[in-house]
C-alpha cells in the first residue's frame, strides 16, 4: 500500500512539474499532452547532430543542386544543426521536454499543418523561415530547430507514421551515389562500414 501511495505522490509530481514546465505556453501543452498518439517509430527514433553525420551527409556531397519547396516525410529527418536548449536528449521526444515555447499561440498548430513555404512562424523570438537540407534522401534542420522539433512531435500525433512537412524551403544536394551504394551493399552483406572524413571534409571508408 505504501508503494503505491509512494508511486501515485511520484506520478502526481511530475505531472505537476509538466503543466509548470508548460504553463506559460498552452499551444506546447497541447503538443506534449498528444504525444500519446504520436507512433513511437517517429517520436522515439533517434536524432543526431549534424556534426555527427558529416561523414554520412555532407562528406558524401557533389554539388548543391538547388533551393527547393517540398514536402518532407518525417521519416527522413535525421539530425538538427543544434540543440543547445536539451544537450543530452537524443529523441524527438527527450527534445520536446526541453523546449519552454514562450509566446507560442492558438496559432501554432495552423503553421505545422500548412504549407509553411517562407512563412513567419507565430512567435515573438522566431527569426527567419523553417529551412532543411537533404542530402540524398537524408534531412537535417538548419534554421527553426526549436519549431522544428515541436512541428515533428504534433504532425506525428496528428497523422501517424505517414506524417509530412508541407512545402518546406529545402537545400537540396546531390551525393555520390556510387559510394553510397558501395556502402549499402557492403551492409547487405552483413559487413560492417566504418566511414570518417577527411580535412576536406569528404567520405572515406
Amino acid at each position: 500500500m505504501m508503494r503505491y501511495a509512494n508511486a501515485r505522490a511520484e506520478a502526481m509530481r511530475d505531472e505537476s512539474v509538466s503543466a509548470d514546465a508548460h504553463r506559460d505556453s498552452p499551444a506546447l501543452q497541447r503538443i506534449y499532452d498528444a504525444l500519446d498518439a504520436a507512433p513511437s517509430a517517429i517520436v522515439d527514433r533517434p536524432v543526431a547532430l549534424d556534426r555527427e553525420l558529416t561523414a554520412a551527409t555532407f562528406g558524401l556531397r557533389r554539388r548543391r543542386e538547388d533551393r527547393i519547396y517540398a514536402d518532407v516525410p518525417l521519416t527522413a529527418l535525421v539530425g538538427l544543426f543544434h540543440r543547445t536548449w536539451a544537450p543530452d536528449a537524443t529523441t524527438w521526444r527527450s527534445l520536446l521536454d526541453g523546449l519552454h515555447g514562450r509566446g507560442w499561440g492558438s496559432e501554432t498548430q495552423a503553421y505545422f499543418e500548412s504549407e509553411i513555404g517562407d512563412s513567419h512562424f507565430p512567435a515573438p523570438a522566431a527569426a527567419y523561415p523553417l529551412i532543411l537540407r537533404a542530402y540524398g534522401g537524408a534531412v537535417v534542420c538548419v534554421n527553426g530547430m526549436h519549431r522544428f522539433v515541436a512541428g515533428v512531435c504534433w504532425l506525428a500525433a496528428q497523422q501517424g507514421v505517414e506524417a509530412q512537412m508541407r512545402k518546406v524551403e529545402l537545400q537540396v544536394y546531390d551525393v555520390k551515389r556510387a559510394a553510397v551504394t558501395v556502402m549499402v551493399e557492403a551492409q547487405g552483406r552483413g559487413e560492417t562500414v566504418y566511414a570518417a572524413f577527411n580535412a576536406n571534409c569528404e567520405t572515406v571508408s
